[in-house]
């Protein structure tokens, strides 16, 4: 036993004498504080990047590319400074240099320095070229955003609640990426032309003016969802993105696809997506199922007829009764309040309760798009436009492809003789929103304000050419005689006006 313990003792400390002897050539080749000199330079290109990512408006991915690259490079650094130095006669293996004990070795201290940023550069490079190449190879920018249409989703379970949460998922998809100020996201006014459209998608990016288009289908069996999405280059046909999902239903897991989805057209169309429109993106605004049902099935019937109107209305209430905390319950019964007073004649009283629920549901969720929107129209009915102008613009903050604020702001500008800004505001609402005549005609409006009359007639002709044109454009014809002093045009394009009728 006194045997078999010597030679452990003696072992040990011969494992000991090596872990002292491994230890002291770290220090001597200066492998610790390289690595330490590294962490703190890698950080501090990491945490920069960051902010000049986001003031740029570049892609997370390249972000999170440098950051692996800064991590891979690491223990390449670790192992190039135990095995070279970098000295004034150049790189030089560290076995060939002197090794003094009392000191450092030739050109130590600079190496050090040399090490670190040499493993850091390398990483910064190579996002240089990711995003060099990425950029060229799907340059989707316009203006500096990036115009993206979002096709109506294709139901495919059929029936009426199938139909009305497949229209939900498409309208709250389209919403979460109107969030992304990278993206210019068209209306879905303009976007539903497209149902069960035949027109092949080269043709549809030319008629909405985008780059970019997603579709996909909404399928609900049992307890399962499944929801599919492509991403496709509308110049070229290619396939850009596509991804199904698959999981158990529920409002939560609902939601939850919607924020992934967004993130990830985002990430494919090289957007740069702002940490406070992560945290919007993500947030769930109910996770009861009936309530969320029942908001889907008011949607699909407030356009429509006075008696459908009224249906909605109770829809929306029941919702409310489901979940009292659901924000957008609270939005979409003002809306429908106001559809009431502004399509089907009831008293002005009722601007009293657009007013109250929407402000209902801005205390709940001070970041609802269409709560800021609707208490703008609320403010518009009860006569204070600075008000309504300010709640339009905290919409637009929020949700810059929101079309119903952008023609808000430039049809009040527009009563208050502000041609010039109201111009501006109904070009931005026409941009998201190219199909509907209703801008068309504001900016014919806005043009002949401003004495461009054959900008009026170009907006004016161009809104005719659509399907379904706006139902009053013969009184602006009218309206562009008379100020152009063609009495006899005018008169004769309001005889046949009141004809059609």
């Amino acid at each position: 036993m006194d045997g078999l313990g010597g030679a452990l003792e003696s072992e040990l400390d011969r494992m000991a004498s090596k872990l002292s002897q491994f230890l002291a050539e770290l220090r001597r080749r200066k492998v610790t504080r390289v690595a330490v000199a590294y962490a703190l330079v890698g950080i501090g290109v990491i945490e920069g990047a960051q902010l000049i990512f986001e003031a740029l408006e570049l892609p997370h991915t390249a972000w999170q590319v440098l950051t692996i690259l800064i991590l891979l490079g690491f223990p390449v650094a670790l192992v190039l400074a135990w095995a070279v130095d970098l000295t004034p006669d150049g790189i030089q293996r560290t076995s060939a240099l002197e090794q003094d004990t009392g000191g450092t070795a030739p050109g130590r201290g600079t190496a050090l320095a040399r090490w670190a940023l040499a493993g850091v550069t390398v990483p910064v490079v190579g996002v240089g070229l990711f995003l060099v190449f990425s950029r060229r190879s799907a340059d989707f920018r316009v203006e500096g955003r990036i115009p993206l249409a979002v096709l109506p989703f294709t139901n495919l379970s059929g029936g009426e609640e199938e139909e009305a949460l497949t229209n939900g998922i498409h309208d709250d998809i389209l919403t979460q990426l109107s969030k992304v100020h990278a993206l210019r996201v068209t209306s879905r006014t303009s976007v539903m032309e497209y149902r069960d459209t035949e027109v092949n998608l080269r043709r549809i990016g030319e008629e909405l003016g985008v780059n970019a288009i997603l579709e996909g289908g909404v399928q609900k069996a049992g307890d399962r969802i499944r929801i599919n999405a492509q991403l496709i280059d509308a110049r070229t046909d290619e396939h850009l993105w596509g991804e199904t999902y698959d999981r158990p239903y529920s409002v939560a897991s609902v939601f939850a696809i919607q924020s992934d989805l967004a993130r990830e057209i985002t990430s494919a169309l090289h957007a740069a997506l702002l940490p406070e429109e992560e945290e919007r993106i993500g947030a769930i605004p109910t996770r009861d199922t009936v309530a969320y049902g029942l908001l889907q099935r008011g949607r699909e019937l407030e356009e429509g007829s006075a008696a459908e109107l009224e249906t909605a209305i109770e829809l929306f209430r029941q919702a409310i009764r489901a979940d009292s905390l659901f924000a957008m319950a609270y939005a979409e019964l003002a809306f429908a309040f106001y559809r009431k007073v502004v399509y089907h004649g009831a008293p002005m009283e009722w601007a009293d309760s657009v007013l109250l629920m929407a402000r209902r549901a801005l205390a709940l969720d001070p970041n609802l798009p269409i709560g800021h929107n609707v208490l703008g129209i609320s403010h518009s009915l009860l006569g204070r436009p600075e008000a309504a102008k300010e709640a339009y613009l905290q919409a637009v903050r929020l949700n810059p492809s929101y079309a119903g604020p952008l023609n808000n702001l430039g049809f009040d500008a527009l009563n208050l003789g502000r041609c010039d800004e109201a111009y501006e505001w109904l070009t931005r609402a026409h941009e998201v929103n190219p199909r509907d005549p209703l801008p068309m005609a504001n900016l014919a409006d806005a043009a002949m304000c401003m004495d461009m009359d054959e900008a009026a007639v170009r907006w004016l002709e161009k809104s005719a050419e659509l399907e379904t044109p706006f139902d009053d454009l013969p009184a602006y014809w009218v309206g562009l005689a008379l100020k152009q002093g063609r009495l006899e045009d005018a008169r004769a394009r309001a005889l046949s006006w009141l004809k059609e009728d």
